[in-house]
Formats: C-alpha cells, sequence, structure tokens
C-alpha cells in the first residue's frame, strides 16, 4: 500500500507540474538497447515535445488497473508494480524524446531474470495518465549466456526462410506446419520476431503460396523475396512472393522460369538477386534417378521490372553448395554433392570444387579449390572481405557413409587462394556462423549426418573465434540443441538469436527461439 501511494503521489506531483496540455497526435513508444549484465540498460522514450513521463520496470507483468491510481481511468498498466523503487519521472525534450539508463550489476543471480518495462505520459484530458507506451520485454544475462525467448511461436515450424529487416525485426516466412488435424502442410504464414519483446508476432499478411525451405533474400529498398521451395507433397515449386514491410502487404512476384528448391540465393550489388543450383524434383521413391533432377542452372530476379532471366550454369548440377557475395560483387559458390557423369551413368560425390559469377560479364569463372571435399557447410563473408567456410558433410554418395568435418578454410578473392585455419573443436553440418566485433561464432548443426534425410544429432555447445588466428573457443551452450536452425545477429550484434525447434528432451516440441549474448 505505501508502494502504491508513493507511485500515486508522484504522479500527483508530476501533473501539477505539466506547464501545458498533452499533444493529442502524440504516440507513446518505447524503445530497449543494452541489457547485458555488467554494463548498462538504455530505454528511449518518444512522445509528445516537453511530455512528463513515467517509466516503469517491472519482473512482472500485468494488468494493473489504472483506476488504483485515477478512478476515473478504465485502462491497465502491462507491468507489475514489484520494482516501483527504479520508477523514474522526467520530461520529453523539445523533439518529444527522452532517455532513461540504469547501471546494471555483474550479477550471475540475475541472469535469465526477465524485465518489463511501459511509460506512461502525463496529464491526460480529462485522467491523470494520457498515454500507455508498448511493452519492451526482455531477459538479463551475462556475455556467453543464453536463454530462451519470452515468447513462443504458436505451432510448430520447421523449414521456413528467415532474414533481418532493416528495423531490426526477424522475418520468418513459409515452413511446415501442423493443421490441427495431424497433417503437416506446407504454410505462407508470415512471423516476426521482435528483439522488443524476445518474441513472436504472427502477420496479419501471408506468402502467396505455401512452401517449405524457400530461399529468403532481402531486397534492396527493404523488400523480402521468397523464392521456391516445396509443397507438403514435396513437389518443387516455382514461386516467388515479396512482402513489403513498410505496408505489411505481400504481392506475388512473377514465376521462376522453372522449379527451383534448396538453391543458393544472393543479393548483388545492383539489387538483383541470383539463384543457382538446388533441385527442380525430389524422387524419394528412387534416388539414383533423382539424381538427374538436380540442378546446374542459374536464374536472376529483377526486382526493378519483376522479371527472371537465365543466367551463366556450373559446369556440372550441383546441390549443398553455399554461396557468398565477395567485395568485388562477383559471388563465391563452393563446395557441394555435383553430379558428373561416366558412360551416361549420373556419378554424384562431394567436391571440393569452387567458381565465381560474375554479373557484370555474365560468366562462370574457375576458381582456387579448398582442400578437402565438403557439402552443407557453414559460409560468411567476414567484414574484411575474406569468406570463411566452417564445417561440413564429407562421404561416400553411393555408400551412404557420411561424417561431419571440424575442418575450415579462409579465401582471399586479391589472391584467389584459400588458406587453412584450425579446426573447430566439434564436427558440425549445417553450422550458422555469424561475425560481430571481430569474432566468429558458430552455432548449432549437427555432429551425426544423415544425407538422405539431412538429419542428424544436433551440437548444443557454442564456439567462438577471432578473425585473425581463427582459434576457436568455448563460448556457450544452448539451451536446447537445434539441429536446422538459422542464427541471425540482432541489436547491431549485442545479441544473436537462433531460430529453429529445439530439442528439449520431451515428447512435446520446443517452440521457442534462443537469445544468446557474445
Amino acid at each position: 500500500m505505501r508502494s502504491s501511494l508513493t507511485l500515486t503521489t508522484s504522479i500527483a506531483i508530476a501533473s501539477v507540474l505539466a506547464l501545458s496540455a498533452t499533444d493529442a497526435s502524440a504516440q507513446a513508444k518505447l524503445t530497449r538497447s543494452g541489457g547485458v549484465l555488467g554494463t548498462s540498460l538504455t530505454f528511449a522514450l518518444d512522445g509528445a515535445p516537453f511530455d512528463l513521463y513515467a517509466l516503469l520496470p517491472s519482473t512482472t507483468t500485468g494488468p494493473i488497473p489504472l483506476a488504483i491510481l485515477d478512478p476515473l481511468d478504465p485502462r491497465s498498466l502491462d507491468v507489475g508494480l514489484d520494482m516501483l523503487s527504479t520508477l523514474v519521472i522526467g520530461g520529453m525534450d523539445g523533439s518529444g524524446q527522452g532517455s532513461v539508463t540504469f547501471p546494471l550489476p555483474a550479477a550471475p543471480a540475475l541472469s535469465g531474470v526477465a524485465i518489463y518495462t511501459q511509460m506512461m505520459t502525463l496529464p491526460g484530458a480529462g485522467t491523470l495518465v494520457d498515454e500507455i507506451s508498448n511493452r519492451v520485454d526482455f531477459a538479463l544475462g551475462l556475455k556467453g549466456d543464453t536463454h530462451l525467448s519470452l515468447g513462443n511461436l504458436p505451432i510448430a515450424n520447421v523449414g521456413f526462410g528467415s532474414v533481418l529487416l532493416d528495423d531490426g525485426r526477424v522475418l520468418l516466412g513459409g515452413g511446415a506446419e501442423d493443421n490441427g488435424a495431424g497433417l503437416t502442410v506446407a504454410t505462407g504464414n508470415l512471423r516476426i520476431f521482435n528483439p522488443q519483446t524476445q518474441a513472436f508476432e504472427d502477420l496479419a499478411s501471408s506468402l502467396t503460396f505455401g512452401t517449405v525451405t524457400p530461399s529468403a533474400t532481402k531486397l534492396a529498398d527493404g523488400r523480402v523475396l521468397f523464392a521456391g521451395g516445396l509443397d507438403a507433397a514435396g513437389v518443387v515449386l516455382g514461386a516467388a512472393s515479396i512482402f513489403d514491410p513498410a505496408s505489411g502487404l505481400t504481392s506475388a512476384a512473377a514465376n521462376m522460369p522453372g522449379p527451383r528448391a534448396q538453391h543458393t540465393a544472393t543479393l548483388l550489388n545492383d539489387g538483383r538477386v541470383f539463384l543457382c543450383g538446388g533441385v527442380k524434383a525430389v524422387n524419394t521413391a528412387d534416388p539414383i534417378a533423382g539424381l538427374g533432377d538436380i540442378l546446374k542452372t542459374s536464374v536472376i530476379y529483377n526486382p526493378a521490372n519483376n522479371t527472371w532471366s537465365s543466367a551463366a550454369s556450373l559446369p556440372l548440377p550441383r546441390i549443398g553448395h553455399a554461396a557468398s557475395l565477395l567485395p568485388s560483387g562477383k559471388v563465391l559458390l563452393s563446395g557441394g554433392l555435383e553430379i558428373g557423369n561416366l558412360f551416361g551413368i549420373p556419378l554424384p560425390s562431394i567436391v571440393n570444387t569452387c567458381r565465381r559469377f560474375d554479373p557484370v560479364g555474365g560468366s562462370m569463372q574457375s576458381t582456387a579449390s579448398f582442400s578437402g571435399d565438403r557439402a552443407l557447410h557453414g559460409q560468411l563473408t567476414l567484414s574484411d572481405g575474406r569468406v570463411l567456410v566452417a564445417g561440413g558433410a564429407d562421404g561416400d554418395v553411393l555408400t551412404q557413409n557420411f561424417f561431419s568435418l571440424a575442418t575450415c578454410s579462409v579465401y582471399s578473392e586479391p589472391t584467389n587462394s584459400w588458406s587453412n585455419v584450425p579446426n573447430l573443436q566439434e564436427v558440425r553440418s549445417f553450422p550458422s556462423l555469424v561475425e560481430v566485433a571481430g569474432r566468429v561464432h558458430v552455432i548449432s548443426g549437427v555432429g551425426t549426418i544423415d544425407l538422405s534425410t539431412l538429419s542428424g544429432s544436433p551440437v548444443a555447445s557454442i564456439a567462438s573465434g577471432d578473425t585473425t588466428t581463427f582459434n576457436w573457443a568455448p563460448a556457450g551452450t544452448m539451451v536446447y540443441p537445434r539441429a536446422l536452425s538459422s542464427s541471425i545477429a540482432i541489436e547491431g550484434g549485442e545479441r544473436i538469436v537462433t531460430l529453429g525447434t529445439g530439442d528439449n528432451g520431451v515428447p512435446s516440441i520446443d517452440l521457442s527461439a534462443e537469445v544468446y549474448i557474445p
């Protein structure tokens, strides 16, 4: 009761000090940055010029009726009153902006504690409180900590495309979902992972087609192209959709020249998108015959006129390769499963050969090979322009004997050469590589690998190495291992989110994401 009285008194005093009425057109908004234990937590506040505000953090959620402060106000706060001692009252500047910073102790006991924060502006017209802001949610943590997202996916989804939007949110599109009747369907649903809530939000718009494992590419203007993938029956698709985060709307893009899945997609410097390799059909009944469905062709999408055109082909069909944009604007294509031919018989093999696609001349150029064959590897263009390749799988396609790798190599475009660097501490296929502040973090992947089902035992440990020596060291552990996931740096690299269902050791499927503090 005493705390509530203190809050009431503080707000009442602040309202008396208000010099002008609140701008009715203002929209109170709250944004968080920081929050790593041992550093600081900052909130940016937006409202009307010279507004008074009350900022209230809490470890609990509401609703808390505002009637306890003002009997005339029917609204509620979405945060609790357990941290009234941290209540901050202040005023916006002439631009309607404010900032509040809290120092945070480096206390391991606080790791994983969720903080929910909301702002009120005042006074209102007829009520003590004018506007109530959005609620900002996050979990405290030390560097190297990993915690589950504060909100889950509404339904299990695998095989979605994901991309970081210009506004800092992460877009998820498509994937395979349970339709509620025990059947798996290819969905066109679009969702957002919002770093400001560390939770998922369903979008009203959806892709113009249902798809599993589409490519997702952020275009130069901030829109996102989803292309290809498979339907629930395993039929490869040629459809494409574009989502516009500014309007929240999705529109159909022109169909690709042919169906394509499991391809690479790379945004070129001129704004076009280069798609290469993959498959045009999936033949699970006769995998050997299905080798003929692997593609060597490439296509380019031009968003300026919504058209597709053919591009230079690879020398041989290829799948399971990786692609990265180089500083020159060329695209480096490396490794993968290549389909040769011996007396008319398809001869599949995992390879070490690489190619560079030149979008200016339109040619597919010979390029130095790395040492050792690999497919399903991680590949990342570093901030200095070199390209890191890590992990992957090798083995004999005919005997179906595969194994994951720990080897790593770095490519230099000026010298067109590869250099071996230290091995990862654990073997991984499908690893996610994320560079933050001069260090590469290796997250997720599988230790054992079955190439026919693209599955295996997930790796829980996180490794990190600097971009000079690549001396890998343990850097944390995931809460749940996540076999086929994607990791994306968010909040300017202060955190990394890993998206994909986790192995929680119980029959019910984990629907969370994981947030790692590098």
